[in-house]
C-alpha cells in the first residue's frame, strides 16, 4: 500500500519540490552565490549608467551598494534582469569575483575560491628575471601544481593538479588565442623545448577543467602565451648566450616599431644549438640491476650504465632549434605568422637494453646501435582576427586561420623506425 501511494504521487511530489527550489532561489540570495563561476545577483556589472526599458532615466543594477539588504538586493536585480531588452543584456558583464587579474589573463575576473580553476599570470619582468632558459622551467619555476615530467620516448610532459598523459593531450597551449595542440598523435609538442623565450610579453596558465571555455582538450587547463608587438615593444636588440656543462648556444634578434597609438610591427627570430650535456655531467643511472647482451659488464642499480647514450637534453641528430615570429596590428586587425623547429633525443628505455626477465635484448645485441628515441617537429601558424562593431555594445570578431605541423619518430632500437605525420588545418570562426 505505501509503495502504491509513493507511485501515485511521485510525479506530483517532484514538481513540488523543483518548484520550492526555483522560488527559494529567485527570492532569496542562494548561500552559493559567493562562490559559484557565475553569480546572478551581487556580480552583475553594468556601465554606471543604463535607461531602463521604459526610457525613464537610469538605473543601476546593482542595488546592494545602496544600503539594501543582500535578499532585497537579489530580489530587485532579478526583477531589472528580467525586463531588460536584448540590446541592454549583451551590455552586463558577469563576473566570477569583484578582484580583477593583471591585465593578460586569460580570465577577466577571478578568485580560487570562488571559481573551479586558478590563474597563475607570469609578467615579462617575471620571465627575464626567472633565468628560465625553456617554457618547461618557466612554468615548473611559477605555477603551483605543475609538474614536469621526463620521459623515455617523448618530450618532457606537463601534469597539472596531478592530470598526466604520455601524449601532451590534456591542456591546451595557445599562442596570442590560437590554439597550438597537435591533434593526432602527440598533443602540445613545440614550443616547450625550445630555450628561446625574448619574443613573449606574458604566459597566463588556467589550471582545472576549461573545456567550456577555451574547447575540447582542456581537461587539466591551459597555457596561454602573449607575444609581443609593436605596441608593447619598440627597438631594436640581439642577445647571445652559452651555456656550459649542458652545452647550449643561442642567439635572439627582435624589431619593433610602433605606426600609432593602435598600430604596430614586430619581428623576432631566435635560433639555439643544444648538444646537452655529456656522460661526465649527467650521467644515466637506472634503477634497476641486470644483465646485459654480448659481454657488457652487468648493470648495477645505482650506477652509472656500463654501455654508451647520448647527451642530455640534446637534439636529434645535431638538429638547430628555430623560432620565427612576424605580427602587424592595426586598430582592429591583427595579423601574426610564426614558425617553430624543435627536436630531442633521449635515451633508451631499460627493456631494450637488458637481457630478460627484466629486458629484451638477445644475447647478441649491440648495444650502441639501439641509443634511444629521437623527435623532431615543425609548426608554421597565419592567424588573422578583425573586429567589426555592430552597435556601441555589440562587436563581432571574425578569425582565419592556418596551421601545419610536421611530427617525425624515430626509434633506434635492432631496426631504425621512422614514424613521419603532417597535420594541416584551416580554422575560420565569427563570435560576438
Amino acid at each position: 500500500m505505501v509503495r502504491y501511494r509513493r507511485r501515485r504521487y511521485r510525479r506530483w511530489a517532484g514538481q513540488a519540490i523543483c518548484l520550492g527550489i526555483l522560488l527559494h532561489c529567485c527570492l532569496l540570495r542562494p548561500v552559493w552565490a559567493q562562490d559559484g563561476p557565475v553569480v546572478l545577483a551581487a556580480n552583475l556589472k553594468q556601465p554606471e549608467s543604463l535607461p531602463r526599458p521604459d526610457g525613464s532615466g537610469e538605473d543601476e543594477l546593482d542595488s546592494a551598494a545602496a544600503g539594501e539588504s543582500g535578499e532585497e538586493a537579489a530580489s530587485d536585480d532579478l526583477d531589472k534582469l528580467m525586463s531588460m531588452d536584448l540590446d541592454q543584456l549583451t551590455r552586463i558583464d558577469i563576473a566570477t569575483s569583484a578582484v580583477d587579474v593583471p591585465t593578460g589573463t586569460l580570465t577577466a575576473t577571478t578568485t580560487e575560491s570562488a571559481s573551479p580553476y586558478a590563474v597563475t599570470h607570469i609578467t615579462r619582468e617575471m620571465i627575464e628575471k626567472s633565468g628560465a632558459r625553456t617554457l618547461w622551467e618557466l612554468l615548473d619555476i611559477f605555477v603551483p601544481n605543475l609538474q614536469v615530467i621526463r620521459h623515455h620516448a617523448h618530450y618532457n610532459h606537463i601534469g597539472i593538479r596531478g592530470i598526466i598523459s604520455d601524449r601532451d593531450d590534456k591542456y591546451l597551449l595557445r599562442v596570442n588565442g590560437r590554439t597550438m595542440n597537435q591533434k593526432f598523435i602527440v598533443g602540445v609538442d613545440s614550443e616547450k623545448d625550445l630555450p628561446l623565450l625574448r619574443d613573449m610579453y606574458c604566459v597566463d596558465v588556467v589550471r582545472g577543467p576549461s573545456s567550456t571555455t577555451y574547447g575540447p582538450g582542456a581537461i587539466a587547463g591551459v597555457i596561454n602565451i602573449t607575444t609581443l608587438n609593436g605596441l608593447t615593444y619598440e627597438g631594436f636588440d640581439v642577445q647571445a648566450r652559452q651555456g656550459f656543462e649542458q652545452y647550449m648556444t643561442t642567439t635572439e634578434m627582435r624589431w619593433g616599431k610602433s605606426l600609432g597609438e593602435e598600430s604596430g610591427l614586430f619581428a623576432y627570430y631566435g635560433f639555439a644549438d643544444q648538444p646537452g650535456a655529456d656522460a661526465d655531467d649527467s650521467p644515466l643511472i637506472n634503477g634497476r640491476s641486470g644483465a646485459l647482451p654480448n659481454g657488457y659488464p652487468p648493470a648495477v642499480a645505482g650506477q652509472p650504465a656500463p654501455y654508451g647514450y647520448p647527451n642530455d637534453e640534446t637534439s636529434n641528430k645535431g638538429v638547430g632549434k628555430h623560432k620565427i615570429h612576424l605580427q602587424y596590428t592595426q586598430d582592429t586587425w591583427d595579423f601574426w605568422a610564426r614558425f617553430t623547429r624543435g627536436s630531442y633525443f633521449n635515451a633508451n628505455q631499460v627493456r631494450n637494453m637488458y637481457r630478460p626477465p627484466i629486458g629484451t635484448a638477445g644475447a647478441n645485441a649491440i648495444l650502441e646501435d639501439r641509443p634511444g628515441t629521437g623527435g623532431d617537429y615543425q609548426q608554421f601558424t597565419v592567424f588573422g582576427s578583425k573586429v567589426f562593431e555592430m552597435t556601441d555594445s555589440l562587436d563581432l570578431t571574425a578569425v582565419l586561420s592556418y596551421d601545419l605541423y610536421d611530427y617525425v619518430e624515430s626509434r633506434y632500437n635492432a631496426t631504425y623506425s621512422f614514424f613521419p605525420n603532417r597535420e594541416e588545418e584551416v580554422y575560420f570562426r565569427v563570435m560576438g
